[in-house]
């Protein structure tokens, strides 16, 4: 991450010292919400590392229980395309860019 930072403190934890470059500011506990508040006024960059160290502490991400109606919207996509052969890069492409011929 950047050389910024911001330490978020679960709800019900004691108050620390967090450093966002300078001054140092106190922070108490943080609900969810207000967590989510905080990262939110993060640059977009910044968000993304946020995001990224969220994702790369999940276990397995794979396992992750997926809901009934993005099972059933795959499997319906994956039906759709049972039979057809795919179209090759360069097709696509010239279909998309014309220009780039």
């Amino acid at each position: 991450m950047s050389s910024r930072a911001v330490i978020l403190r679960p709800h019900g934890s004691r108050a620390g010292v967090v450093r966002l470059g300078e001054p140092s500011f106190i922070l108490g506990a943080m609900t969810k919400i207000e967590i989510q508040r905080q990262i939110m006024t993060l640059p977009e960059v910044e968000r993304l590392e946020i995001a990224d160290a969220v994702w790369a502490s999940l276990a397995d991400p794979d396992t992750l229980p997926l809901p009934r109606w993005q099972r059933d919207l795959l499997d319906e996509r994956l039906a759709d395309s049972v039979g057809e052969e795919g179209r090759d890069w360069e097709d696509v492409k010239a279909e998309i860019w014309p220009a780039h011929r």
